[in-house]
């Protein structure tokens, strides 16, 4: 009976032992997927700033051009308007003067 008990002490102990170890193996691993995890984490935010930065960049050279334009257009029509305003004060006074 004590041989018994002594196999049954030296099964605990040695079941005991195997739970320690694996809850060692356990934590360990949790701690390896946290790093994994963590890494990723960093490495997306990272790529995150990269992108909004070219976004930005892009964003500001489409900006750029179309401001660009719009002074061509306003410039265009200003031109365009100051011919008019000639051309139209030329027939004016004209007429005024009787030779339309």
């Amino acid at each position: 009976m004590d041989d018994q008990l002594e196999k049954i002490e030296g099964f605990n102990t040695g079941a005991a032992d195997k739970v320690a170890d694996y809850e060692a193996q356990l934590a360990e691993a949790r701690k390896e997927a946290n790093g994994i995890r963590n890494a990723a984490k960093d490495e997306g935010v990272a790529e995150e700033h990269a992108l909004m930065s070219v976004a930005g960049k892009e964003a500001s050279g489409t900006i750029q051009a179309a401001r660009t334009e719009i002074q061509s257009q306003v410039k265009s029509a200003m031109d365009q308007l100051t011919k008019d305003v000639d051309k139209y004060a030329e027939q004016a006074t004209g007429k005024i003067l009787g030779q339309a």
